[in-house]
């Protein structure tokens, strides 16, 4: 027997119990085992189970007789590590076996294994055998052991003869085929049968599905091609298990005997709808036969000849190989591909026939080891696209035929090596076999395979480089404007799928796009097939990473978990050189994208993000339609090659980055980020992911500096690779970083300072452009707070240096001023470094010991006193505040405000303080608190008029935001001010000063009304609350508080107030209000004694007088008396006397006795009616004998003749009780008073 081993490069021969095994290629490095003792049946090589063997083991090498299975152990030396065989260059087999197993019985057709190495055997009986074998013994003490998966344990009992008997005639297993990615095996039988065997999600378990006939497939076959015999379909003699990068919808092709392919599935399938895909978890079911594929020679119209009696079958990849033996000693190769023809609408097979030169023995696809970007996972979950999508970067592939003879190795032309070919037979592309290639693969497809062979930049392939350049610009068309109507139509990409850039929808996808609609009114742009070319290569390029996450979870045996990059530098390099190679072609052939308008370049710049730093000039009229359309591709072609120079500096930072360890550097980011990176896929990086990529660029410079190694060569080589992602001004802010780093560890003052002010001019020189936030740090790390106020100056001048923010800011900040806006926030954003560093030093300020050393952090923690914190602050706010950079100010002035330094704030004499505190009121009318701070700046500065205004204004101002007591509290103060200084006795002050003090004795009243509101317990808690809410929010004048006030609540202490105020001339009202004053009063004290009440009585009549007193207009003091005393004579009480009350209050007595004697002579009957007729007399003469005890009562100047007064008026009663009967005792007492009043009058004298 001979085989191929072509997972190792081998071939492999048996004599009897020998078996040679050689490199087929150089027929050397032969290796041989002859320690069986029987002759070998059949022969495999399997890659075993990891961690079961030593890691020197690379295969098992297993052999099998009629009695046993031999497996023997396969280890290479790499003796030439160069050589074309890599490690694979020197084999040896293990002397010894690593196990025996017996056969009992049952010869073993067939050996194969799944990828993750379990060891399948197909035996002479139909019988399908796993060996499993593992690490650690079992309970019999065995490795491994031996099992029939299609028999059960009854047969273990049952010697093998007597089986075969049972059970008839054998049908042995030929062959075995197993899909690794869908953990599906299947088993072809010698007659034709068919089994489905799942091997379980995890492809470590196995179930028998179904089994299906040989007899079964001819009569589905027979139903789907009703035209032909069944003999055509029979007998099967291959089987081929279709992975998912294969085909998602179909899973086993068989070939029969004449060429014919059978496509299975192993779940129903509608094949004609779009969702028929099937998950990887979709364990199989059943085996249905979808589809029949007829060999050449069967059509109508084609020759007869056709392969006949097929010994041998591989297909691999959609490419089917058939060896055939028509007679004779040499076999003939039949080779069936559609790889070059994948975007036909309808299936087209190119064949090739190659007579052999003898009887093939074996044919196995050489398995090409390439990168994962290139080849995808061993196991997919995507289907492969055709192979004119990938053949860029795969090499063609290779075959190898073994035979008496010799091997064979062919070599399977890709679509490039066949134009490849056309062009070095045609000696150029000017032939009509180029031409054909173009018309027949479609220009556009045509022109992203030429590209391949122009972008060959190696010395052997300049001339075949040339021919490829030539061909595509000579086939690759114009671009053209087309009608709307035609543009629909058009089987030309949309002007929206190209326009201005690279469309990685597009691009990343072989299949042209469907057009989109077009642009309303104007004609649509027909790119050129290179154009479109051009972007489907660069698309194809990037397709293996496109849509790949940019990290993967990595978990450690420890349970450590690292996010290491998901492609390797390698990969990068292998991407990079690619996209290097279109990249140079553009600047070969710059015409290309040359010639567009400095405008239409500007545009397509903006529009892509990307930079354009080529400068080209309009030289054609632009009226001339196929020049706009020339215009519109180059500028969507220098949209590209500005893509691709970014592409190729982010792959760049890339490699660079799996060159330093990525894991380390991932982990330095943030947490968050951290958390979204393996959500990140390269498609995001490349388009947007520039900050991303700064922040990567930051852990790769911090990395170094950890290490406190010098910045300068990775400084160097990220300007070389990525000079638009890591500019002039990052590499300065590395340098400077390197040196604050520095200057942290340095003991010495003066080297220290030096280096930190190196650092601050280095950052000074490329600012604003650094990362401040950092910097800042660092400089608050080495207590270097005067570098933060001068970088974050420089920072804030640079971006604004026409000084536009501060003319918005004076100019009230309009709202349209959309660039003054911008300016003013962007030096705010610099300028917020310098209060959080005061922030920081006015929180340590806050220590109660000052002599102990507290934490100040900025980042990282530095140790720093309280006192020393407070020296800090206080001389970074001299330099800011003797700067003359007024935005700076307010910054410095907004953080004063927000940690309530009010004193501090007014204490600053600089001028911009007026101005942003009068600006900060304009802005924030309700917030009180900076009137407040306004109006205390002023009178601490003597501008005391000023200073009244701003109170004058807040007490007035309408609104819950101040209460009256504060109202009346600032129009007090409002007053204080302009009386101050004599600031009140200019003209237009005086009056103004005159409008405060009404003011505050209108408030005063409305002060009364509030008091008395609330304290009212006769009305509805909502009115007295709406009402106190009322008086709170502004300051009524008189006439309204008296209206909507006084009168609805019948506040009469408070109406006459306000007639008072108001010099209100209205002796009825007022005698109206006085009456009811008294009555209310009276029924304040509800159910008390009459004298209580009285007494309570006289206690207001009191208050009142005193306020009263002096305006007999408002305090009608007859009227009063006689109400009173009317009252008094009701209750024929002596008690009470009203005229103490009013002596108290200041009433002189000559006009209490004036008021009573005329009381007393008006005859009034009313005395009588309430029952003393005598009363005003029994009262005068308490009255004048209170004056003869105490005469004090009145001056000594006017006391005579208040004796003499007195006198009078006792003559008076007197005469008027001698008319009278009964009135002998209060003549008595009346003549009492006289007496004494006489003696007064005398001792006077």
């Amino acid at each position: 027997m001979m085989g191929l081993f072509p997972e190792i490069h081998r071939a492999w021969l048996t004599i009897d119990s020998d078996i040679y095994i050689w490199t087929y290629e150089h027929g050397t490095d032969l290796a041989y085992f002859d320690g069986l003792g029987e002759i070998i049946v059949s022969v495999g090589l399997v890659k075993p189970k990891p961690d079961v063997f030593y890691q020197y083991i690379k295969y098992l090498l297993v052999l099998t007789t009629t009695v046993e299975i031999v497996v023997l152990g396969v280890k290479f030396a790499a003796t030439k590590p160069d050589g074309p065989l890599g490690a694979l260059e020197e084999m040896h087999l293990l002397s010894e076996p690593i196990f025996v197993v017996p056969t009992d019985g049952i010869g073993i057709m067939t050996v194969t294994s799944s990828l993750n190495g379990r060891l399948f055997l197909g035996g002479r009986d139909g019988s399908l055998f796993e060996i499993e074998y593992k690490a650690e013994r079992n309970w019999l003490g065995k490795r491994f052991c031996k099992k029939n998966h299609s028999s059960g344990y009854l047969t273990y009992l049952i010697p093998s003869f007597i089986s075969s008997l049972a059970y008839g005639e054998e049908n042995p297993i030929v062959q075995i085929s197993v899909d690794n990615s869908r953990n599906i095996l299947y088993t072809l039988t010698e007659k034709g049968s068919i089994e489905v065997w799942d091997l379980g999600e995890s492809g470590l378990e196995i179930s028998k599905v179904t089994t299906v006939s040989q007899a079964h497939i001819v009569q589905a076959a027979l139903n789907i091609v009703k035209t032909l015999d069944a003999k055509c379909f029979r007998p099967i003699i291959h089987i081929s298990a279709l992975e998912i990068s294969d085909s998602k919808q179909l899973n086993l092709v068989a070939v029969a005997q004449t060429g014919v392919r059978f496509y299975f599935a192993t779940n129903p399938l509608n094949l004609m709808s779009n969702t028929n895909t099937l998950p990887k978890s979709s364990r199989p079911s059943t085996l249905v036969l979808n589809h029949v594929r007829m060999p050449p020679g069967f059509a109508a119209n084609s020759p007869s000849y056709r392969p006949t009696n097929t010994t041998m079958a591989l297909h691999s990849k959609g490419t089917l190989f058939l060896i055939t033996s028509p007679g004779g000693d040499q076999d003939v190769l039949w080779c069936l591909s559609s790889d070059p023809y994948p975007y036909k609408p309808y299936l087209i097979e190119v064949l090739t026939v190659i007579p052999l030169d003898g009887k093939v023995w074996a044919i196995s696809e050489v398995k090409n080891e390439s990168s994962f970007l290139s080849q995808g996972d061993a196991v997919t979950c995507d289907e492969d696209p055709p192979l004119v999508v990938r053949q860029h970067m795969e090499p063609p592939k290779k075959y190898v035929i073994l035979t008496a003879q010799g091997a064979q190795v062919i070599t399977k032309q890709r679509p490039v090596d066949l134009l490849r070919e056309i062009l070095v037979q045609s000696r150029g592309p000017d032939t009509e076999a180029v031409k054909a290639y173009f018309h027949v693969q479609k220009e556009e497809q045509a022109c992203a395979t030429c590209l391949i062979l122009a972008c060959l930049q190696s010395q052997q392939n300049i001339q075949v480089s040339e021919w490829a350049t030539r061909a595509f610009f000579l086939y690759g068309g114009e671009p053209k404007l087309i009608s709307p109507a035609t543009a629909i139509n058009a089987n030309t990409p949309s002007p929206s799928a190209y326009q201005y850039g690279f469309n990685p929808a597009l691009a990343s996808t072989p299949r042209s796009v469907s057009p989109a609609s077009p642009i309303q009114d104007l004609s649509s742009i027909a790119y050129s097939a290179k154009h479109n070319g051009l972007y489907i290569y660069v698309g194809r390029i990037l397709r293996p990473l496109w849509s790949e996450r940019i990290v993967v979870k990595v978990v450690t045996d420890a349970k450590q978990q690292f996010l290491c990059s998901k492609i390797t530098s390698e990969d990068c390099i292998w991407i990079l050189g690619y996209l290097h190679s279109v990249k140079s072609f553009l600047e070969k052939n710059s015409q290309f994208t040359m010639n567009a308008g400095p405008c239409a370049v500007a545009n397509a710049a903006r529009r892509d993000n990307f930079q354009t730093p080529m400068a080209v000039t309009r030289t054609a009229n632009q009226n001339n339609p196929q020049y706009e359309a020339q215009i519109e591709e180059k500028m969507s072609l220098l949209g590209l090659k500005s893509f691709i120079n970014h592409a190729c500096e982010v792959l760049g930072l890339w490699k660079i980055l799996c060159e330093h360890q990525f894991h380390i550097i991932a982990e330095m980011l943030d947490k968050e980020l951290q958390n979204n990176l393996p959500n990140i896929t390269f498609r995001e990086i490349l388009l947007s992911g520039h900050t991303l990529c700064s922040l990567l660029i930051n852990s790769l410079i911090n990395s170094y500096l950890g290490d406190n190694a010098s910045v300068d060569s990775i400084s160097s080589k990220l300007r070389e690779v990525c000079p638009n992602l890591y500019k002039d001004e990052d590499a300065a802010c590395s340098k400077a970083n390197e040196m604050l780093l520095a200057a942290k560890n340095s003991i010495h003052v003066d080297e220290k300072e030096a280096k930190l002010k190196a650092a601050l001019e280095l950052c000074k020189e490329v600012a604003p452009n650094i990362n401040l936030s950092q910097i800042c740090q660092q400089f608050a790390a080495n207590q270097f707070y005067i570098g933060i106020l001068q970088l974050c100056s420089v920072c804030a001048v640079k971006q604004d240096p026409k000084n536009i923010a501060l003319h918005w800011y004076k100019n009230k900040e309009p709202a349209e001023d959309i660039e003054g806006y911008d300016a003013y926030m962007k030096r705010m954003n610099s300028y917020k470094h310098v209060t959080f560093i005061l922030d920081q030093l006015y929180n340590v300020t806050l220590s109660s010991d000052l002599s102990c050393s507290t934490t100040l952090t900025y980042q990282d923690n530095i140790a720093i006193r309280p006192y020393e914190a407070q020296s800090e602050a206080k001389r970074l706010l001299k330099i800011i505040l003797d700067s003359d950079d007024e935005l700076l100010h307010i910054a410095v002035y907004e953080w004063m405000l927000n940690k309530d330094l009010h004193g501090e704030l007014i204490s600053v004499t600089n001028s911009s303080l007026e101005n942003y505190l009068t600006r900060a009121v304009e802005r924030n009318p309700n917030q009180i608190q900076i009137s407040d701070l306004l109006w205390k700046y002023y009178e601490k500065n003597q501008n005391h008029a000023a200073a009244a205004k701003i109170l004058h204004r807040l007490a007035v101002k309408k609104g819950p935001v101040l209460t009256l007591s504060q109202r009346i509290d600032y129009l007090s103060r409002a007053v204080v001010c302009m009386r101050s200084d004599k600031v009140g006795s200019a003209p237009h002050l005086g009056v103004f000063l005159q409008e405060l003090e009404d003011k505050r004795e209108v408030a005063a009243i409305q002060q009364k009304v509030l008091d008395a509101v609330s304290n009212m317990h006769n009305v509805s808690g909502e009115i007295i609350e709406d009402a106190k809410n009322r008086l709170n929010s502004e300051l009524f004048d008189c006439t309204k508080l008296f209206e909507e006030f006084a009168e609805p609540f019948m506040l009469w202490e408070c109406k006459l107030a306000i007639v008072h105020s108001t010099n209100h001339n209205d002796p009825q009202l007022i005698e109206e209000i006085w009456q009811n004053i008294i009555d209310s009063e009276l029924s304040r004290f509800g159910t008390s004694s009459m004298n209580e009440k009285i007494a309570g009585l006289l206690t207001k009549i009191k208050e009142l007088a005193e306020e009263y007193a002096q305006s007999p207009r408002c305090f009608p003091l007859q009227f009063i008396v006689r109400a009173v005393e009317v009252i008094r004579c009701r209750q024929s009480s002596n008690e009470n006397q009203m005229f103490m009350a009013l002596l108290c209050a200041g009433i002189p007595y000559t006009k209490l006795l004036q008021i009573y004697f005329a009381i007393s002579g008006s005859n009034d009957r009313t005395w009588a009616l309430e029952g003393n007729e005598f009363h005003i007399i029994e009262t005068v003469a308490e009255l004048c004998s209170h004056f003869a005890d105490n005469p004090h009562i009145v001056p000594p100047s006017e006391r005579r003749s208040a004796v003499t007064r007195s006198r009078d008026i006792i003559s008076n009663c007197l005469l008027t009780l001698y008319a009278k009967t009964n009135t002998q005792e209060l003549i008595a007492v009346l003549k009492g008073v006289e007496a004494r009043l006489k003696r007064m009058e005398g001792l006077s004298l």
